[in-house]
């Protein structure tokens, strides 16, 4: 959404590993909102596997395939980080010409130039929920579906995203 809100109109995503349920699921998101908002009933999507040098190869077989794009979702910050590393190694300016936005908001994505959009979960907050939870099973208590938590992210814009060159 915040990628087509900056004038985005051909987004590709690097996915995660297929056997990562996090990832499975920022890959349908990624889809469902590019055949909504876009009409891209396709969208391309590159492999991953959430490690830092998949970005890097992600990059090269973005810029070698000859395929327009203006901006990329990363399935994590890392993939992201280096992605937007190779783009820079060639002659990419990310934030203008191209918008990388990753997910995670680890401690590098506010120190890495540009500064890195990112999705932040707090994952703090979500592993106190699931540390409380084996304790209540612990204790023998049934929890069913409605002892379920959803912790909402948040998107820290920063300047990977600023907007397209036009």
């Amino acid at each position: 959404e915040h990628l087509i809100g900056q004038g985005a109109r051909r987004i590709l995503h690097v996915a995660g590993p297929e056997s990562n349920r996090d990832a499975t699921e920022r890959q349908r998101g990624f889809r469902e909102v590019v055949r909504e908002r876009l009409g891209d009933h396709d969208p391309s999507v590159f492999p991953g596997t959430f490690q830092e040098d998949s970005g890097r190869a992600a990059a090269r077989a973005m810029l070698a395939g000859g395929m327009p794009f203006d901006a990329v979702f990363a399935g994590n910050d890392m993939m992201a980080v280096d992605l937007m590393s190779e783009l820079r190694e060639a002659g990419v300016e990310v934030g203008r010409d191209i918008l990388v936005a990753g997910f995670d908001d680890i401690p590098l994505a506010r120190y890495v130039h540009p500064q890195l959009t990112t999705v932040h979960s707090d994952i703090t907050r979500l592993g106190s929920a699931g540390a409380q939870m084996v304790l209540r099973i612990l204790e023998g208590e049934e929890l069913g579906e409605e002892a379920g938590l959803v912790i909402a992210p948040a998107l820290a814009v920063r300047a990977s995203t600023q907007g397209l060159a036009r």
